[in-house]
């Protein structure tokens, strides 16, 4: 959950295998849900080194709302911030 200037849906995967996070967009595509990849690189001084990360993003409460009724989540805390963020936007019902 992104808070710039007021909430906002976000969930985002970080991985290291460009090829794990191309598939994991298909599957998304594929379960029509909308997402994004990018790639992301940080030089660490200390190291001498660039390290790169794959990302893959769902964003938006439409996107967001469609992948927690086909996926869901499995930890009860992630499922409970959104839904009361949804509840809050949404006033009475939730999700």
């Amino acid at each position: 959950m992104k808070h710039k200037p007021k909430p906002y849906p976000v969930l985002q995967g970080g991985f290291k295998s460009k090829g794990l996070v191309y598939d994991c967009a298909l599957l998304l595509r594929e379960l029509d849900i909308e997402n994004f990849t990018h790639r992301e690189s940080n030089y660490y001084e200390k190291r001498d080194k660039t390290y790169t990360l794959y990302r893959v993003t769902v964003n938006g409460k439409r996107r967001i709302t469609k992948y927690l009724q086909i996926i869901g989540f499995s930890n009860p805390y992630k499922l409970l911030k959104y839904e009361q963020h949804f509840k809050r936007e949404n006033g009475p019902g939730g999700i």
